[in-house]
């Protein structure tokens, strides 16, 4: 393995996969989380679909605002959370575009 490459393998059993969202495919309890998270970039922004039982109240709403792009082999960027982070692969399927996520 040379320097800036890394073994996404050991990261997969923790890996989840679900629809890529835009503003406008959100639940409207979602939208106003949105916009009180990025105010006006809300809109240009896409979001990771909460799952069914998540709330605003409890949950995340990730969005790719902050991901940051990398050129690392599987992974298409790295979305920071506090001190760690989730990788993360966009994928096109059945018409849908997905992501999917693992924690590192």
């Amino acid at each position: 393995m040379t320097t800036g490459q890394l073994n996404f393998k050991c990261f997969k059993p923790n890996r989840k996969i679900r629809n890529l969202l835009s503003f406008w495919e959100l639940d409207k309890q979602w939208q106003v989380e949105a916009r009180s998270n990025l105010d006006d970039l809300c809109e240009e922004t896409q979001y990771i679909e909460p799952e069914e039982h998540h709330t605003p109240a409890k949950h995340i709403l990730f969005d790719l605002h902050d991901t940051m792009r990398t050129d690392l082999l599987g992974v298409d960027g790295i979305m920071p959370l506090g001190y760690t982070g989730l990788a993360v692969r966009i994928f096109e399927e059945d018409h849908d575009t997905m992501i999917e996520t693992w924690n590192l």
